[in-house]
């Protein structure tokens, strides 16, 4: 509960009261002086009532952000995702999301590669605008100017996530140069660049007509996206999911299908824990600062209507939404009293956000071995012949059970549960849709299986 902060006297500054205390001590051993007082607080009880706190008020706070179980944080955020929620790293992006029918990201796609000769998968108008939104950091000193050199860079990592040949590279590079070129010549900053989105999808529309790409007009589909964003709440990083369908799960089974449901949404080669830390927790833990400040206030205050509403959910899915409200109320508010410098869960996503993307990377880990090791078992797995000298079975020295052992390895050989086993994992990993309890169940069961050998 080191997280936790109060207005008490720090330790030190105790013990520097001591000493005075000490020195005013009128006992005949020096190195025993001390004041007896009797501690009395009536006459200020009232005064300290209202800043003395109960310990269950702390550990209430406490298992809110520590636990997984009803009425904690990270209960809250899985069923955020569980309900056909997803979560972006920030408004942008979610807007993007929201308005991704007003983008042609096919015809766009289609028309670049007819100029270049090469396919450029991500080039596509919802990711250059979400591109052109966000700022370079400077991280480990890396260099955030508004030239040339960062913005080609930026350029080849977000869209050009492929290999070719050097004369390849090359073409594509010069490409993208005539793009940036007019973006340089009209803002003189990526905070400028940033705040006139619409200026600079035109400035991209001449330059690629300039190109000879006759590609559907960026500054078109941009204006169209704001007007169906125009009735998200401002600044939310959580939209809704309109191909969502509802299922069924248990509490304990919350973090899996989360990490199925956010593969599920993955189409390009980004490692699969990277990706569900990148649309879960999200970079830094953006996202998490608004859901798990105005976000959760919304969810606990406003009506199911007006929810619907910010967050773009059909009439149809209310019944989603009260289960999210439901789950929401039942997180304790931090008061004041609680703690002052704390006191929203935003500031404590770091710490929430850490620990989760650590178990994500273990647990992707783990089923990835397995889905590993399910490929590339023999087509029949059989016990040594060795193992049995002069009637005398190794197994039964080692204190293992032959019988059950055979069993075990039926049940791995049959071709029908590997697929079975292999088509759970792809779901678990996003590769096939609609995970469900099932899938988990049977992973569970293979993996006790795999661990008793």
């Amino acid at each position: 509960m080191n997280f936790i902060r109060n207005n008490l006297i720090s330790g030190v500054e105790s013990r520097k009261y001591r000493l005075e205390l000490s020195k005013k001590a009128n006992n005949v051993k020096d190195d025993i002086k001390a004041v007896k007082f009797k501690l009395d607080l009536s006459e200020i009880e009232p005064e300290l009532k209202d800043r003395i706190l109960n310990f269950s008020d702390y550990s209430e706070i406490y298992n809110a952000l520590s636990g997984t179980n009803e009425g904690s944080i990270t209960h809250f955020l899985f069923n955020v995702v569980l309900n056909g929620f997803r979560i972006f790293p920030t408004k942008t992006e979610a807007q993007i999301y929201a308005a991704s029918s007003a983008y042609k990201d096919y015809d766009f796609r289609n028309k670049i590669t007819e100029k270049l000769g090469i396919e450029l998968k991500d080039f596509i108008p919802s990711k250059i605008i979400s591109k052109l939104s966000k700022s370079v950091r400077s991280t480990g000193g890396k260099d955030n100017s508004f030239s040339e050199n960062v913005l080609l860079t930026e350029f080849n990592k977000t869209f050009a996530k492929i290999k070719v040949s050097d004369e390849e590279q090359n073409k594509i590079e010069m490409f993208f140069k005539e793009l940036i070129k007019p973006l340089l010549n009209n803002f003189s900053s990526f905070n400028e660049l940033n705040k006139n989105l619409e200026s600079a999808c035109a400035l991209i529309d001449t330059a690629l007509y300039n190109n000879g790409c006759n590609t559907p007009s960026l500054k078109k589909m941009y204006l169209n996206s704001r007007n169906l964003i125009q009735n998200l709440y401002p600044g939310t990083t959580i939209v809704f999911n309109p191909d969502f369908k509802p299922f069924n799960y248990e509490i304990k089974q919350e973090p899996y299908l989360v990490v199925a449901t956010v593969l599920s949404n993955k189409t390009d080669e980004t490692e699969p824990s990277k990706f569900v830390k990148n649309n879960f927790t999200t970079e830094n833990f953006n996202g998490l600062s608004w859901l798990l400040n105005t976000g959760l206030d919304l969810f606990r205050t406003q009506e199911i209507d007006n929810l619907c509403k910010f967050f773009n959910v059909p009439d149809n899915y209310k019944q989603i939404v009260q289960n999210i409200k439901n789950i929401a109320v039942s997180v304790p508010v931090i008061s004041a009293k609680t703690s002052e410098k704390f006191s929203k869960y935003s500031k404590f996503r770091s710490m929430i956000g850490g620990h989760l993307d650590s178990w994500i990377t273990n647990y992707v880990k783990r089923i990835t071995e397995i889905k590993n090791l399910i490929e590339k078992l023999p087509s029949e797995i059989t016990l040594p012949d060795s193992f049995i000298v002069d009637n005398k079975d190794f197994l039964v020295y080692a204190g293992l059970n032959r019988k059950e052992i055979e069993l075990l390895l039926s049940k791995i050989n049959d071709k029908n549960y590997r697929l079975q086993i292999s088509n759970s994992l792809k779901k678990l990993l996003g590769e096939i849709p609609e995970c469900n309890q099932k899938d988990l169940s049977c992973v569970e069961e293979f993996s006790l299986i795999v661990n008793r050998f």
